[in-house]
Formats: C-alpha cells, structure tokens, sequence
C-alpha cells in the first residue's frame, strides 16, 4: 500500500513539473543526459529511469547553480 502511495506521489509531482515552464528546460537536460550515457537504451527504459532519478539530479543541479530563481529553489 506504501509503494502504491508513493508512486502515485510521485506521478504527480512529475505532473506538476511537466506544467512549470521554468522546469521544462531541467527535464529535457535530464532526459538528454540519461539519454546520452545509455544510448543504447530503449525508450521506455529511459522514461522509467528519468522518473526515478529525476528529482535528485534536479535538487543537485540547482544546488550547484547560481539559481536567481526563488520557485526553483523551492521546488529543489
């Protein structure tokens, strides 16, 4: 039931991420990335994996950034 929850939770977040345009450009980096370190990785390979390691990778990335965007920083 625990696992259920939290994959519904984070589906969402994905969600809410896929609709705020100042992410969408993370997302596509992150995808690139996976992409280019796993070329030889099918699509729906690369999609699980993108969710799955999405929001550390974002957190980390904004971490190391000098973010002047205050909803990126919350949202990290």
């Amino acid at each position: 039931m625990v696992q259920k929850y939290q994959h519904r939770v984070l589906q969402t977040h994905l969600y809410i991420f896929n609709n705020i345009g100042d992410v969408l450009p993370y997302l596509d980096e992150h995808k690139m990335l996976l992409n280019l370190v796993n070329p030889r990785a099918n699509e729906k390979w690369l999609l699980t994996d993108h969710r799955k390691t999405f929001f550390k990778w974002f957190k980390e990335k904004i971490g190391q950034e000098d973010c002047e965007v205050d909803e990126l920083k919350w949202l990290a």
